[in-house]
Formats: C-alpha cells, structure tokens, sequence
C-alpha cells in the first residue's frame, strides 16, 4: 500500500468524526507513525509503505473508534510549534492552551520578567513554551508523580531548563515569582457528568475535576498566589468559558487589581490575567 493509498483509507475510517477531523487525523497518524509528512504526501504519494506501517494504521484506526484519543494512540500532540508526549496520566493539550502560553511569553518580555512558575503543569507544555521562548527562570509542578515524569521528559527532550517539583498547588513553593500561570482542574461535577465519555473515561479525572461548581482550584490560587507574587507580580489562569465573571471575583476580593478576561479561538472567556501591586509586611 503506498502513502496516498494509506491516506484515503485511514481518512474513510475516520470518517465518522466529520470530514476536517477525519483528514486532519489522518494527516497526524501518517506523519508520527509513518513519518510522512504533509508535502511528502503531496511529493511522493505512490511511494510505498513497509508492512509495520500499514499494520500501525491499522491497528491505530480501530482504537480510535473504540474511543482512544489520537494523542495518547499516538503518544503525543502537537502544541506550539513542538511535539509533547503525552500518557493518560496527563491531560491532552488543547489548542486554546496555546494562547495563554502565548500572552505569558509576551507579558514576560514586554516586562522583562525573570521567574515564572507553571501551576498542575501536566505535560509540562506551559512551562516548556515560557523556558524556550523566554529568558525567565521557569519552575513548574503537579501534584501527580507520574505527570511529572511526562513533563520532565518533555523538557528534556526538547532542550527546555526547568525546574520541576511535586507540589499540590503552592503548598510546597518557595520564595516569590514575577508571574504564576496555571490551567487547573476547573470541570463541575455536574459537566464531568455530561462530559463527553471519551474525554471522562480516557483523561485523568485529576486534571479535569474542580469541585462542586469547578471552582475549588481557582479559590485556592487566589489565596495562595498572593504569598508567591513580587509587588507587581503576574497571574495567568485558563478557565471554563463559563466561569469568567466569578473568577474575575474571587480574584479581586483577595485584593488583585487590573484583572482582565481574554476570549480564546471561538470568541469564548477563557483566560484571566491579573496583577498583585500589595505589599506583604
């Protein structure tokens, strides 16, 4: 079977997911697993693939429809411009994720900041993004021995320097930070409920759960971060789309100011940024 050949039928088999993500998940699983990329398609389609590729597609087409993510089938995904491995002891990264790593590497240049701390960093793609594409001294943590293994194997791979340490949230932190950035657990336990079955029996329930009404983990930073934060430190949260306004709350009791909400690719709330500008005695 040659590339084009192997293409067309994984896309069919896919088919089921729609026409664009059946394509681009076809696209994705012939470039990790065969290592043909998208012009290599287009250059050379009649060149054949080895039987271990085709039995890889094979097999990798009927998990999918069992319902096994792309990216644990594949053991990785794409986020940044970098590859990350991931396992189901980790979250997968979304592509919203991408914007909050983006402001935070611009906030860090635009202020000429020199320490960040990634919060439930999970594969580590947050912390990885701000230590390649930054000056910053990077730290990142998570709760999960086993997250942490992922993320430090990313980091490694991918020549990034930063400093990992097991943490639940801030508790076992140390000295202040220009800015602290987290994508917590923030789903109710009503829409773990709902969620997709996939995403509920697939993806680590300790990356995904945030209490009753999803804000157990933003209530927590917002008391903790201030015991962490330089005068005129940084916070950077990922957030349901839902949950805008009580975070933009919670945030400006424990006394952050110019806290602002910024809408992610589908127009939806999903980051929150404030500054801590308190003085500590």
């Amino acid at each position: 079977m040659n590339r084009l050949q192997a293409y067309r039928q994984l896309r069919q088999e896919l088919a089921y997911l729609g026409p664009g993500e059946a394509e681009a998940e076809a696209r994705e699983a012939l470039e990790v697993l065969c290592q043909v990329s998208a012009q290599d398609l287009l250059l050379e389609p009649s060149r054949e693939l080895t039987e271990e590729q085709v039995l890889a597609l094979q097999k990798l087409a009927c998990r999918r429809k069992a319902g096994e993510p792309l990216a644990y089938l594949l053991g990785s995904r794409a986020f940044y411009g970098m590859r990350f491995a991931v396992s189901r002891a980790v979250l997968i990264p979304r592509q919203e994720t991408e914007l909050l790593a983006e402001r935070c590497i611009q906030i860090i240049q635009r202020k000429n900041l020199k320490t960040a701390l990634d919060l439930c960093t999970g594969s580590g793609c947050i912390a990885v993004c701000l230590a390649k594409h930054t000056a910053a001294a990077v730290s990142a943590s998570d709760i999960s021995p086993d997250a942490l293994a992922v993320a430090r194997g990313n980091a490694e791979k991918l020549g990034a320097n930063v400093h990992f340490f097991a943490s639940d949230l801030l508790e076992k932190a140390q000295g202040q930070y220009d800015l602290i950035v987290s994508n917590p657990p923030y789903i109710s336990d009503a829409e773990y409920a709902a969620i997709d079955a996939g995403v509920r029996e697939q993806e680590p329930a300790l990356a995904l759960r945030g209490g009753a009404d999803g804000l157990t983990f933003y209530r927590r930073i917002a008391a903790q971060a201030p015991g962490h934060l330089a005068k005129g430190g940084q916070l950077a949260l990922e957030i349901g789309y839902e949950q805008g306004e009580a975070v933009c709350r919670l945030l400006a009791e424990q006394g952050f100011d110019k806290i602002e909400l910024a809408k992610d690719y589908a127009g939806l709330d999903r980051m929150v940024f404030a500054e801590w500008n308190l003085a500590w005695e």
